[in-house]
């Protein structure tokens, strides 16, 4: 099945990029401060298949939002970032 194979390359995807992800991070402003800086960017690209292309993007959204909410909720009991 196709969704099958999606999910099996969602969680390779998602083991390897994990360790590049949280070294690189994501952008946060927040109160007129920069709360966190972004060291660098993902770059994907479509070889022969746009599914798949979308696939390895969508895991890397996924985990990125994720640790933005995460983020916002541990930070918003001390007050660094407002929702």
């Amino acid at each position: 099945k196709e969704s099958d194979w999606n999910l099996a390359l969602e969680d390779l995807l998602q083991n390897y990029l994990v360790p590049t992800l949280n070294q690189q991070g994501y952008f946060a402003f927040s109160s007129g401060k920069i709360q966190k800086l972004q060291k660098g960017i993902i770059r994907t690209n479509c070889m022969d298949c746009l599914d798949r292309t979308n696939v390895v993007q969508s895991v890397i959204a996924k985990y990125i939002l994720q640790q933005q909410q995460s983020d916002i909720q541990e930070n918003n009991n001390e007050k660094k970032y407002r929702i």
